[in-house]
C-alpha cells in the first residue's frame, strides 16, 4: 500500500499566508491541500489548546485532546535519577490549567517549528511555547477532526 506524504517539514509557517515554491511559483495541487491541513492543525493548537488556556476554558482545551491522550516529560526522583513521567488523564489536567486564565499569552509566541503530515491523517508537530517549553505533539485525524493524542515536552 502506498502512503502519500502530504506535508513534510513545513518550517516556520506559523506566520505564512500562502504556500509557494521557489521564486514565487505556485506549488503543485497537493500544496493547496498541505496549506489546508496546516491551517486545520494550527487552529487546534492556537485556538483550542492555547486559546482555551488564554481564556481559562477547560472545555476548549479538552476539545483539542483525544479522550485517551497521554503526556510525557523527563523528570528526576528524590535521588536525582532521571525517569519519564507519564500523565494519562489530560482532561483533568486541562481542568487544572483552566483554573488560571492566561490573558497575557500571545499566540504569536507559540510557534509551530515543523509540521509533518502523512496520509492526511497523522501529524507530528514540533511546537515552541514562548521561550519556556518545546513540545513534540502527535495528532490524528479521527472522524474528520484533528486531535492531539500525545505530547512530549522539555522545559528550556
Amino acid at each position: 500500500m502506498l502512503i502519500e506524504t502530504v506535508c513534510v517539514s513545513m518550517m516556520s509557517l506559523s506566520s505564512a499566508t500562502s504556500v509557494t515554491g521557489q521564486g514565487g511559483d505556485s506549488l503543485p495541487a497537493g500544496a493547496n491541500r498541505c496549506g489546508e491541513i496546516f491551517g486545520e492543525i494550527q487552529s487546534v493548537l492556537h485556538e483550542d489548546y492555547i486559546g482555551g488556556q488564554i481564556i481559562g476554558s477547560s472545555e476548549i482545551i479538552q476539545s483539542a485532546f483525544h479522550e485517551d491522550m497521554i503526556m510525557m516529560f523527563p523528570s528526576h526522583d528524590g535521588n536525582g535519577e532521571s525517569y519519564l513521567q507519564l500523565w494519562t488523564d489530560m482532561h483533568s489536567l486541562a481542568e487544572e490549567w483552566a483554573q488560571t486564565p492566561h490573558p497575557d499569552y500571545d499566540v504569536a509566541n507559540f510557534e509551530m517549528l515543523s509540521v509533518d503530515v502523512v496520509d492526511d491523517r497523522l501529524a507530528t508537530v514540533l511546537f515552541k511555547i514562548e521561550d519556556r517549553v518545546y513540545e513534540a505533539l502527535t495528532l490524528l485525524k479521527i472522524e474528520g477532526e484533528w486531535l492531539i493524542v500525545s505530547k512530549v515536552f522539555i522545559e528550556q
